[in-house]
């Protein structure tokens, strides 16, 4: 799919949350030993670049944009792909990544700067691996295990033809086979992030507020989490140090909100004391 059909199927309500996941081509330095080195700018032999990256809108899995360097005469000059993921960047409000905050988007803004492109509009990173440490204790943080025990219907994807590093060995020096691969594994690793972050996101208690994307005329709550609008109030309320407010339950997520009026008055309220 192509960037003007990709931004074509973008939500027309709420926040635009793009899934992404991006692969880069290796550093390659000048070095005497492979143990406990610390290389120099000027051990660099060729600085990493952008490789590939997939990316879908969260709530359409149909919309699939990937993009990747094999028809390029030099396999290294990214400058296409940067445009794209600057253009896809820009229609974003939120980005899905997982490691997202620490690698991908700061990896794609650095290549942005290089490249002379101008400053990103303001993008948000929702993290599933930092939102999971969070509130989980897995056995491992590592997609392939949250996934194969979160949906295991969509392990992620295992490339045998061209495995652990031979994949991008393979993609530098345009082996057949190498990019087809490498698109399959980018694809269902978005896919897969998707699905285990749907199952998840009404646990995390850090998750951005999505209900403010959305324009309202009070007369209905919306989940901070994922936004929808079918909120069943709870027996008990939401209590926080200074007062008690409604909680309500997503139907879609599950996860629970309160709402922004205090349910008690000001007397209701004068024999509660707060930490000195």
């Amino acid at each position: 799919m192509n960037l003007t059909t990709f931004l074509k199927h973008a939500p027309k309500t709420g926040p635009k949350i793009l899934c992404l996941d991006i692969e880069t081509f290796p550093i390659e330095f000048w070095g005497w030993q492979m143990f406990n080195n610390n290389f120099s700018p000027k051990q660099i032999k060729r600085d990493w670049s952008l490789m590939s990256f997939a990316a879908e809108w969260l709530d359409d899995d149909d919309a699939t944009i990937y993009v990747d360097q094999r028809r390029e005469k030099d396999v290294f000059n990214d400058r296409k792909q940067a445009k794209v993921l600057h253009a896809l960047l820009n229609a974003a409000d939120f980005v899905l990544a997982r490691n997202g905050k620490k690698f991908d988007l700061r990896k794609v803004k650095a290549r942005l700067a290089i490249l002379g492109f101008p400053p990103l509009s303001p993008v948000s990173v929702i993290d599933p691996m930092l939102l999971n440490r969070d509130e989980f204790a897995f056995t491992s943080q590592k997609l392939e295990y949250t996934t194969g025990v979160i949906v295991p219907e969509l392990r992620k994807y295992d490339h045998a033809n061209f495995p652990g590093f031979d994949l991008w060995v393979a993609c530098m020096r345009n082996l057949p086979g190498a990019w087809e691969e490498c698109e399959a594994y980018n694809i269902i690793d978005v896919k897969s992030m998707k699905a285990e972050y749907r199952k998840l996101r009404g646990w995390y208690s850090r998750h951005p507020n999505i209900a403010v994307y959305y324009k309202a005329d009070g007369s209905e709550h919306r989940c901070n989490k994922c936004g929808h609008n079918e909120m069943i109030p709870q027996k008990s309320p939401a209590r926080t140090q200074v007062g008690t407010y409604l909680l309500l339950q997503c139907t879609q997520c599950g996860g629970h909100s309160r709402g922004r009026k205090l349910t008690t008055n000001v007397d209701q309220r004068r024999h509660i004391t707060v930490p000195a």
